[in-house]
């Protein structure tokens, strides 16, 4: 197994040399932020858009640390100058950074990388199933560590087949456990843009969208227009786009199609990556 090299508060070093008090807040009482990007060849992709994002999330959850998009950044290039010896040609790498509460008021923030496959892609053709949560997540705003709807449901994910939680309230769709949701209607395209956390990838779905001509709506989308979606798919950095043909909520099914929209953004996402 390949040994890493991460960064934690200050100083590069093994994975396996990383040690968190158990009094930290992150463990102690989930708080939290994170942030997730991706390369493609090899080059962490639209990074200082996951900067900016990242230090909204401390501020919006008043994490007391100093951290500018050229900290960031710098941390994110010595990163990957620390592990080039280890990296494997035709990998692609996945790099997630934590800031947490720390223990007596001095923050914890670690960043390291991880080897992404290419399962995800064969999702891409047959689609995937979401099950229904009334389950909103909480400061929805910060991408913050508080995944425990998502995880106390793994059973009932595995038992039916499902990639993701879908969040939902009683009358409005939000997100998926760890992706932005997208429904298509009339060939528009319909995304929630509040009380979501609204990622990358979800941002350059619309951005290929508004450049291709195919009209995009930013609102909250019901609960009853949603399964009334002609397509719907979810988007994320390690998943990129996700057809979902099937929703479990409850005791009912709902079923969709892989439509031709969702076919063309796939493509046109492939297409802007390798730019």
């Amino acid at each position: 197994m390949t040994e890493y090299i991460c960064y934690h508060n200050g100083e590069f070093k093994k994975n396996a040399d990383v040690c968190i008090s158990f009094l930290d807040l992150g463990f102690q009482r989930a708080y939290g932020v994170f942030d997730y990007l991706r390369t493609y060849k090899q080059i962490p992709f639209q990074k200082e858009w996951h900067a900016d994002k990242l230090i909204n999330s401390i501020k919006e959850m008043n994490i007391e640390i100093d951290l500018t998009r050229s900290d960031f950044l710098v941390i994110l290039e010595n990163l990957f100058l620390k592990n080039n010896d280890s990296l494997f040609e035709n990998m692609e790498y996945g790099v997630r950074t934590i800031v947490t509460g720390g223990v007596d008021n001095i923050p914890t923030i670690i960043m390291y990388i991880e080897e992404l496959d290419d399962h995800y892609f064969a999702l891409q053709k047959k689609g995937i199933s979401l099950l229904a949560k009334r389950a909103p997540r909480q400061s929805a705003g910060s991408k913050n560590i508080d995944y425990k709807t998502l995880m106390s449901s793994k059973k009932e994910l595995e038992e039916k087949n499902c990639l993701e939680i879908l969040h939902r309230g009683d009358t409005y769709v939000y997100e998926s456990g760890t992706s932005n949701i997208f429904m298509i209607k009339d060939n528009v395209i319909i995304t929630p843009k509040e009380k979501v956390y609204c990622g990358s990838t979800r941002k350059l779905v619309l951005d290929i969208a508004l450049e291709n001509n195919i009209t995009t709506q930013e609102r909250f989308i019901t609960w009853n227009e949603f399964i009334q979606a002609d397509e719907v798919f979810i988007s994320a950095s390690k998943k990129e786009i996700l057809p979902v043909v099937r929703i479990y909520n409850e005791r009912e099914i709902f079923d969709f199609k892989i439509g031709e929209t969702t076919k063309k953004l796939i493509e046109l996402f492939n297409i802007k990556k390798q730019d």
